[in-house]
């Protein structure tokens, strides 16, 4: 989504020469799998690898040499906006419907896997006890990493979200997980997101900003309450 001379690219990233961190040369543009129906949605890199996001792929750019090259191309596991992304120093994770993804440099993995039930498995109203992943197509998740403890942070959903599709188990709501480097264990998230203990007294959940690291490591976010809602929340 670069514009040039009146023209938006939705396939180009712009590089910039050595050295020179914020020039940003017309010609110095990097094409890859142009023109395939789709936009960039978000970049990150890690090492020598420069991840290019799209909405329904991701494709893995090697920059180690004098000219960038397509090393790999991960289908259907694309995102909608940047804040999906998060840089470890473990890799590249991102979130989605189909789970959550981490790229180390040489391979990409699903760390739900085996551990929580993909969005097929999901079905709609109260969860009760049911294990599984809460993110669907329509969500606009979000995902940090905790330096102190080595956690990712996932929200299933940065918008607004009716009490009718919160899913939840008995009066907490699930909005969001955890996942622990360490352990390679996921903890559900109840009422913890937006810091109302009480899910009788919220009728929806407000917006959410993404998320950012102050210099500790530790994740800061904005959050504002839904119009009408009791214990309303606008603040950091």
């Amino acid at each position: 989504n670069i514009y040039q001379n009146g023209r938006a690219y939705g396939d180009r990233m712009i590089k910039t020469p050595i050295g020179k961190y914020n020039v940003f040369p017309a010609s110095n543009f990097i094409d890859v799998a142009i023109q395939d129906g789709d936009e960039i949605t978000g970049l990150a890199y890690f090492k020598d690898k420069i991840l290019q996001f799209k909405k329904r792929k991701v494709f893995v750019i090697n920059i180690s040499g004098d000219s960038e090259y397509l090393e790999d191309t991960f289908e259907h596991v694309g995102i909608n906006k940047q804040c999906q992304v998060v840089t470890t120093p473990y890799g590249i994770c991102w979130a989605n419907s189909r789970g959550c993804f981490l790229y180390d440099g040489k391979e990409m993995i699903n760390l739900i896997d085996d551990k929580i039930g993909a969005e097929s498995l999901q079905s709609t109203g109260i969860a009760g006890t049911q294990n599984y992943w809460s993110i669907f197509t329509s969500y606009s998740p979000a995902i940090g990493y905790i330096k102190s403890t080595k956690k990712l942070l996932i929200v299933e959903n940065t918008g607004y979200q009716t009490g009718s599709t919160t899913l939840s188990m008995g009066t907490l709501k699930i909005e969001g997980y955890t996942y622990d480097f360490t352990s390679k264990g996921w903890t559900f998230l109840m009422n913890k997101v937006t810091g109302i203990e009480d899910s009788t007294k919220v009728s929806q959940t407000g917006l959410l900003s993404n998320f950012v690291n102050n210099e500790d490591g530790d994740v800061l976010y904005y959050a504002v309450g839904a119009s009408g809602d009791d214990g309303n929340i606008n603040a950091i």
